[in-house]
């Protein structure tokens, strides 16, 4: 199977030429066989998959993190409530 030109796709897409892009990877799969195709586009799913494995386990740890602060600040939130009720328990016995 040809390989396709990575770097010239890559290039194309950092300058913000997607229609070259597209036209590149078209030229590209229809010069290979259907065999080739189903290879390539199974090794695409292979990489989708564990790149959006990837970014879920990096959305899962993010959101860990915000309910650990989340967490904190109800604590932070119930002390400070506490307080005001035992400093308006003194105002009133005084």
């Amino acid at each position: 199977m040809a390989d396709i030109d990575t770097e010239k796709l890559e290039e194309l897409l950092a300058q913000k030429k997607g229609k070259e892009a597209a036209e590149l990877l078209k030229n590209f799969f229809d010069n290979i066989s259907e065999e080739q195709k189903g290879a390539a586009y199974a090794e695409y799913a292979l990489i989708h998959m564990k790149v959006m494995n990837a970014i879920d386990d990096e959305y899962k740890e993010y959101l860990k993190d915000v309910l650990a602060k989340l967490q904190m600040l109800k604590s932070a939130e119930s002390k400070t409530t506490d307080m005001i009720k035992l400093k308006q328990a003194r105002v009133s016995l005084s």
